[in-house]
């Protein structure tokens, strides 16, 4: 209908340099809707219409970088009990309201693979990373793990997901479906 007519002019009114570079900071990621807010950003550039797994993908990509990267914190605490999934964010938010420093560096691009416009998600942290060829590390290998289940999701929404050697930065390809 008309949504759908919309949407689609809307897309190719994106021009190939539209991107969207954000450095937050200590007192950007202790905002308690930080992932809203960059998300909102993106709506209103067009991102969102255009390729909606992003939402998803960007929340749990943040989501790992700030926990695991520049918090520092292990999965495993999660999922040992019952209240471990509450110890777990109890954690994190005193990990969060204690921070000094640190940060997290968001972009987000078009780009063109084989022909289709495609977005580019990078996200990098402040962390020291985890070796990206440890099998199993934070269930990144294996699918099976509970700590890995939203990375496998991603993996499956997005066209492609990688990390660069130090495991302190990931690319998202997200594609328009």
């Amino acid at each position: 209908g008309k949504d759908q007519e919309e949407r689609n002019s809307f897309k190719s009114t994106l021009l190939p340099t539209s991107r969207l570079s954000l450095r937050l900071n200590v007192k950007s990621l202790q905002q308690p809707d930080i992932v809203g807010a960059v998300l909102s950003m993106a709506d209103t550039l067009g991102f969102v219409p255009s390729f909606p797994n992003l939402p998803f993908i960007f929340t749990e990509l943040f989501a790992n970088a700030l926990e695991h990267g520049v918090l520092d914190m292990s999965s495993e605490l999660k999922y040992k009990s019952g209240e471990g999934y509450l110890e777990y964010y109890e954690e994190r938010q005193q990990r969060i309201n204690g921070l000094t420093d640190g940060f997290i560096a968001v972009e987000m691009a078009l780009d063109t693979v084989e022909g289709k416009q495609v977005l580019r998600l990078m996200l990098s942290d402040s962390g020291r990373g985890f070796d990206v060829n440890e099998p199993g590390y934070a269930g990144l290998a294996d699918g099976e793990m509970a700590a890995g289940r939203g990375l496998t999701l991603v993996r499956g929404m997005a066209m492609h997901l990688g990390y660069n050697n130090q495991g302190s930065e990931v690319i998202a390809l997200i594609g328009c479906d």
